[in-house]
């Protein structure tokens, strides 16, 4: 099918020249503004310098959100920036928001023209936000067509086994018995609504429209024979309610003696844009076209947090993903749906798992790859951004983003963000962690990414001064630069979700040029090198690949408090995946990944790996390097191969007290001991310089003592902040 874009009307033509003519009358610098030039290095603002000297950053970067006022009118557009420039940032992440106008639209061409002339003149980094979800309407209407998902649970985020579940796993499985009159009935509530700030239309629909498979099948000691798996498609019905919004699997089967149970896979269309969708692509690169036809000019593109939409028991599917996967693998995923829901004796579905979660993911991070090469052509060197942790990583397996480090080569730096960032203050030790891992995360994925640098999405609902202050000390142990979340509206129209009051309207407006000078006085003495890393720890994403929730959320969870407990032990760690580590080499007793050298390697939770993880932990035992399984040695391979390794775990992750002095006690190498109450981080710096950073793990707590860095003493005074030492030839000397 042939694609195009939708061009400017005459109308809109000449909109976009009175635009323009506004713009070049338009005095933009406000007088905070003009005290403090905001391009690094002295360039001149306006120049195409100033603006190259922004994206090599630091910069202080904010999220745009625009409504339909900033489509329509170019004072308040301009307004805005005025204000975002008087604050300090000198980098905009940029998208539409709660807006009647989707990506397509000649005026949200015009109004991107016009703030990309605004932010190049001014020296601002423009990264504009076509995520292909903003432009699926359009997709959709062009097409025909939108991605098609197959429903497998009773309700549609139904993700909690119900308390005191026996088989939890199994609680979360819409299976239907058969009666003693071979009939089943299978219910399947689907939602009228599901809101998402992600579509101009505010809300993801499901069209019912068929079943791909119906699977009969018995069990033995818990588990699906998997030789009693039969088809029982033809002999299905299937009720569609659109009044009460669920569909119904049922029927009669012919079915030898016995106790047999049923699962069924009912297809929906949506109103997504579909990645597996070359038609679908075509139509966004095509958009790509129009921009640089009309002459704009970007710094960066973003998507943000793409993928599906999906969640547990949630699996994309079409026609192409069929053909695509027998393509690459040999056997036919229809006949083999039910390995996607059912634990088999024979271990198949890992297997069947494993390569429908990696084709997604193909679609997905290939997508956003190709999109960025595409803008390369057309606009030269571009950032591209951001972050692929949606929700925690079980449910990005559905969504086409779990594995992080394999999108790192879709994105230019390392990005991560995490729920509410005022959870930290609420949680317990344990949630501390886990919340401090996805700084550890991006500083990881930063240091395998084009730019090598880092960057946290820093959002929340309801929270005060403390929250950001706190976060904007802990951020710079890490390297992490600031994505601030959000000037505009952080909802949709009439839809329910909502992220709390965009700025300026939030209290913490007035305080941000403040912690933004900090972030600067910072980086003028670490440079915001990313932070030493002699340990990796490896996340198991073949056990998550293969495995299911509830078991998977409780094992995220322990594997991010496990990453967070390093810097809290003293430890310098990197987090990577299990495909980063089956390919890494082996060499003068250091483990090298992509460049980067450990000394130690931490295993956890990784009951499933693949052939080429269990080849690299033999070669490791068999030279003896310090390789430290936590909770559970591998069990069997994707394969479904029976392992028994000679080893045990070091230990099991629980309580987060007990897992700091657990990790302390491993012995693992870093230039830096463990300073109590605190997080301790090293960063090198010219020569034989190193810099260590001191953090307190609670909010308001004093920490003080001494320290080691590389065998010298430190000496940490009390401090409630962020402290920084620098330590080298001429001695040890705070910085900060």
């Amino acid at each position: 099918m042939r694609f195009y874009v939708t061009l400017p009307r005459p109308a809109a033509t000449i909109r976009l020249a009175g635009l323009l003519a506004i713009l070049a009358l338009l005095p933009l610098r406000s007088p905070a503004a003009s005290t403090s030039p905001l391009a690094p290095g002295g360039a001149a603002p306006g120049s195409d310098t100033a603006t190259a000297a922004a994206r090599r950053g630091p910069f202080a970067t904010m999220f745009w959100t625009w409504q339909d006022k900033e489509i329509e009118n170019p004072d308040v557009l301009l307004a805005e920036l005025r204000d975002l420039k008087g604050a300090g940032f000198d980098g905009l992440f940029v998208m539409p928001r709660a807006t009647r106008y989707q990506l397509f639209d000649p005026e949200m061409t015009a109004a991107v023209k016009v703030a990309s002339e605004a932010c190049r003149r001014e020296g601002i980094a423009f990264i504009w936000g076509p995520d292909p979800r903003f432009g699926a309407h359009h997709v959709v209407t062009q097409t025909g067509y939108g991605a098609e998902v197959l429903l497998t649970g009773r309700d549609f985020m139904a993700k909690t086994a119900p308390a005191g579940s026996a088989d939890p796993e199994r609680a979360l499985l819409n299976e239907a018995r058969v009666d003693a009159q071979g009939r089943f009935s299978l219910r399947y509530n689907y939602p009228a609504r599901r809101d998402t700030h992600m579509l101009t239309e505010v809300s993801l629909w499901f069209d019912p429209v068929g079943v791909d498979r119906v699977f009969a099948y018995q069990r033995q000691d818990g588990r699906v024979r998997a030789a009693s798996v039969r088809d029982v498609t033809a002999q299905h019905r299937f009720f569609i309610n659109r009044a009460l919004n669920y569909v119904e699997v049922f029927g009669r089967l012919d079915l030898p003696p016995g106790e047999w149970w049923v699962v069924a896979f009912p297809r929906f269309r949506t109103n997504m844009f579909a990645f597996d969708s070359p038609e679908h692509e075509r139509l966004m690169l095509g958009l790509l076209d129009h921009y640089h036809a009309e002459g704009i000019r970007f710094d960066g593109l973003w998507w943000d947090e793409p993928g599906y939409y999906l969640q547990f028991g949630q699996y994309v599917i079409s026609e192409r993903i069929y053909r695509d996967f027998a393509a690459k693998y040999g056997y036919d995923l229809r006949a083999n749906l039910a390995a996607l829901l059912l634990p088999l004796n024979n271990d198949r579905h890992l297997r069947v798992r494993q390569d429908y979660f990696q084709l997604v993911m193909d679609y997905v991070f290939g997508a956003e790859q190709r999109a960025w090469r595409h803008g390369e052509k057309l606009f030269g060197p571009l950032r591209m951004g951001i972050h692929h942790n949606w929700h925690s990583l079980p449910d990005n397996l559905y969504h086409g983003s779990a594995d992080y480090w394999r999108g790192v080569d879709s994105v230019d730096a390392g990005y991560t963000d995490d729920s509410g960032f005022e959870g930290y203050f609420t949680g317990s030790l344990e949630r501390k962690l886990e919340q401090v891992s996805y700084l550890v995360q991006a500083a990881s994925l930063g240091r395998f990414s084009r730019s090598k640098q880092a960057f946290y999405n820093r959002w929340g609902v309801n929270y005060g001064p403390e929250v950001p202050a706190y976060f904007n000390d802990l951020m710079p142990l890490f390297s992490n630069q600031w994505l601030q979340h959000s000037y505009g509206s952080t909802g949709a129209i009439g839809g329910g979700r909502n992220f709390g009051p965009g700025f300026p309207d939030h209290v913490t407006w007035p305080l941000l040029p403040g912690w933004i000078e900090k972030t600067r006085r910072v980086h003028a003495i670490t440079g915001y090198r990313l932070p030493v890393a002699e340990v990796a720890v490896v996340y198991p994403l073949s056990t998550f690949a293969t495995g299911r929730e509830p078991a998977n959320d409780g094992l995220i969870n322990r594997v991010n408090r496990l990453v967070g407990a390093m810097p809290a032990a003293g430890v310098q760690a990197d987090a990577i995946s299990e495909d980063f580590f089956a390919d890494a080499t082996f060499r003068a007793g250091r483990l090298i990944v992509r460049g980067q050298a450990y000394q130690a390697v931490l295993l956890p939770g990784a009951s499933v790996v693949t052939a080429r993880c269990l080849a690299m932990i033999e070669r490791l035992q068999a030279a003896g390097f310090p390789l430290h399984f936590i909770d559970t040695v591998p069990q069997r391979t994707v394969d479904g191969r029976a392992l028994q390794l000679a080893a045990k775990p070091a230990f099991a992750i629980g309580d987060a007290a007990a897992l700091i002095t657990s990790v302390a006690a491993l012995g693992l190498p870093s230039p830096v001991t463990q300073l109590p109450g605190a997080y301790v981080t090293a960063i090198r710096g010219d020569g034989a310089t190193m810099f260590v950073l001191v953090m307190p793990i609670t909010p308001g707590e004093t920490v003080s003592g001494e320290l080691r860095c590389e065998g010298r003493a430190v000496p940490v005074p009390p401090t409630k902040e962020l402290a920084i030492f620098e330590v080298g030839p001429a001695g040890v000397q705070r910085r900060l």
